[in-house]
């Protein structure tokens, strides 16, 4: 019983971990690809 509530909540740690990391990498990727936009013209 212990064993899957700490799982449980090493998981629930996890997932907004990932969730932060994607949303970083989206901005990162979205201000990278505007640069180059502005490069190019």
């Amino acid at each position: 019983m212990v064993k899957g509530k700490k799982e449980e909540a090493g998981k629930g740690f996890i997932d907004p971990l990932i969730a932060k990391v994607f949303c970083l990498h989206g901005v990162f990727a979205g201000l990278g690809l505007m640069v180059l936009a502005v490069l190019h013209h």
